[in-house]
């Protein structure tokens, strides 16, 4: 028997953090050091150093929220969360998903399970921009 599937079925879109996480996991199998923040709880508060971040401190969730839109206009081809991600996986090598799949384009989302060492490169990544 033949399967037959919706129109709307078949117009679905995979979603942006399916997509960005496909996009790092492609990469670090092509022996790129993606810093992964898919997951895992900071024990250390987040810095106030990056310039044009501003996080908002997590009430007990591995998850970081951070309000990324003033770096939007300094970053050739950024104009949403979505941009700005594939931008920091492209030149920065960090993966994170974008805040427009959370309903805010303002911010990206950051997920801890990681070791502190990764934290800290990522911060320092995040630094240079």
């Amino acid at each position: 028997m033949e399967e037959v599937l919706s129109q709307r079925a078949r117009s679905t879109q995979p979603s942006i953090t399916l997509v960005i996480s496909a996009k790092a996991k492609a990469m670090r199998a092509d022996g790129i050091n993606v810093l992964n923040f898919s997951a895992g709880e900071p024990d250390f508060d987040t810095p106030d150093i990056i310039d044009g971040i501003l996080a908002f401190k997590p009430a007990g969730a591995f998850y970081l929220s951070a309000d990324v839109s003033r770096l939007y206009d300094k970053i050739d081809g950024v104009s949403g969360s979505v941009s700005f991600c594939d931008y920091l996986l492209e030149k920065w090598c960090i993966a994170c998903i974008p805040g427009q799949a959370f309903g805010d384009d303002r911010c990206i989302r950051f997920s801890f399970v990681c070791d502190e060492a990764t934290i800290r490169e990522g911060i320092s990544r995040l630094s240079q921009i």
